[in-house]
């Protein structure tokens, strides 16, 4: 198990939109997603979680990732949505 380390609410979102030169088209938009990194320090705050055993700390952290996953969420459907509205009208 790794160490949990604190991070914020950019550098999460930083990490999830990276590498830059996959630019910011709908589709990579409408797959965006954690980094593995992220996933990987996700499950173990999720496993403390349902144990009871989050540290302050970690419930901070924990808050911040569920911030961005929203964030990412609307990203993604708002990329779809607008994919399909391309398609739709053959643009």
């Amino acid at each position: 198990m790794s160490t949990i380390s604190p991070v914020n609410q950019a550098e999460i979102l930083r990490r999830a939109l990276s590498p830059p030169t996959a630019g910011l088209s709908l589709e990579s938009l409408s797959r965006v997603d954690f980094a593995p990194e992220d996933q990987e320090q996700m499950r173990e705050l999720a496993a403390k979680a349902r144990e009871g055993s989050l540290a302050e700390e970690e419930r901070a952290v924990l808050s911040h990732y569920e911030v961005v996953n929203d964030l990412l969420g609307i990203l993604r459907s708002k990329a779809r949505i607008s994919l399909k509205q391309a398609d739709s009208t053959g643009v």
